[in-house]
């Protein structure tokens, strides 16, 4: 008779059953992964003969440190992999963005330019990072940047009617009596790794972000408000040395976009997060996550 081992405790159940019989926990059998190339080139799946630990542990979101602690860790390990992903796209925004503001235009068109760089360039790398990311956790291979933007590319689309959706939604809520456009920009937390990951449409996105967030996102808030006050601390002295240079004329723009990609590459850190706030959440029952080719 074909049996499914329970990943969870290990009890041997039949094929058949959805459940484990001892712990109750979900049955999954051995699905291939949709990581992409990566996941198919080390042969990694979400089954329970075949799933493997992600580097560094991810546990339940049981509580902030259990999110902060893996955060700081990708972060910090794969500092060079997210600078230079970073640098493809911000380079040319922060030198253009340099260059109008040396040439003194600040018209309306300019700014709103400038503002549209800035979605277009998060769009871009947000799914390159996280497939990055993903891969070296749970394949110990950093993947190359071109290869991250291949894959990041084909999500695009859905990355940003997902995003346009949300920063909709959130402002709708601010309008109302901003209590609700906080929550809802909590709830949206984990919507840039599920989009660029899941194969689902934006709308499905948004409400099982929504749903799965449930429960959390007083958690989320406080990690959230960890991490950026740690990148203000961290790219406080770039603006300060910045903000000398302004104020002393010598606003020599190679020091600008330095300042400002060094900034760029800090605050990938919330992306990070995000990442792994979503595995956390999802990852302890994988049957859940239907990750795209």
């Amino acid at each position: 008779m074909e049996t499914i081992k329970c990943s969870y405790c290990g009890m041997v159940n039949a094929a058949s059953s959805e459940t484990c019989a001892a712990c109750q926990g979900e049955l999954f059998g051995s699905q291939e992964s949709a990581f992409g190339e990566a996941g198919a080139r080390a042969g990694q799946g979400y089954g329970a003969e075949s799933q493997r630990a992600w580097s560094p542990a991810i546990g339940p979101f049981t509580n902030v440190g259990a999110v902060l602690t893996p955060t700081i860790e990708v972060f910090k390990n794969n500092l060079w992999l997210i600078t230079k992903i970073v640098f493809v796209v911000f380079a040319p925004y922060e030198i253009f963005k340099a260059m109008e503001v040396s040439s003194g235009r600040s018209d309306w068109q300019v700014s709103i330019g400038i503002l549209f760089m800035a979605l277009v360039c998060k769009a871009l790398l947000s799914p390159a990072l996280i497939y990055a990311l993903v891969t070296v956790m749970r394949t110990g291979r950093a993947p190359g940047v071109s290869e991250a933007y291949r894959w990041g590319l084909g999500r695009l689309g859905r990355i940003m009617i997902c995003a346009v959706l949300a920063w909709i939604l959130e402002l709708l809520g601010f309008i109302a009596l901003i209590i609700p456009g906080i929550i809802l920009g909590l709830a949206f937390e984990i919507v840039y790794p599920m989009a660029a990951l899941e194969n689902r449409s934006p709308t499905e996105i948004l409400k099982r972000s929504w749903n799965l967030t449930k429960g959390y996102r007083g958690r989320i808030f406080v990690a959230s408000l960890v991490i950026a006050l740690l990148c203000w601390v961290v790219a406080m002295p770039v603006g300060l040395l910045t903000g000398i240079f302004v104020m002393t004329n010598l606003n020599y723009w190679p020091v600008s976009i330095a300042a400002a990609l060094i900034t760029d590459v800090v605050y990938q850190s919330m992306t990070v997060l995000s990442l792994i706030i979503y595995l956390s959440l999802v990852t302890h029952h994988p049957q859940d996550v239907i990750i795209e080719e």
